[in-house]
């Protein structure tokens, strides 16, 4: 594939690719293969370089982070809902 220098251009290489890959991933795991090696992959990940504790602290923190940023999505769209009604 061509080295593309546009966010254009990279985004259009770049979101096949990762629909392949994601498209591939999902169907081993709808066939039951590959199941306990792709079904935590970012765990995995933090466990490739660190400590077991500490890989697990850092993905709790990961879900934390989660669940406040949508809760400030939450948060924040029913604050412009509440502006926009005020507004008339």
């Amino acid at each position: 594939m061509a080295v593309t220098k546009d966010i254009a251009g990279a985004a259009g290489a770049g979101v096949p690719d990762l629909v392949d890959q994601g498209g591939a991933q999902h169907f081993a795991q709808a066939l039951g293969r590959f199941a306990d090696e792709t079904r935590h992959a970012a765990l995995d990940g933090f466990r490739a370089f660190l400590p077991e504790t500490v890989a697990a602290l850092l993905s709790a923190f990961a879900l934390i982070g989660l669940l406040a940023s949508l809760q400030g999505i939450m948060f924040a769209y029913g604050r412009n809902m509440y502006s926009l009604s005020r507004a008339g």
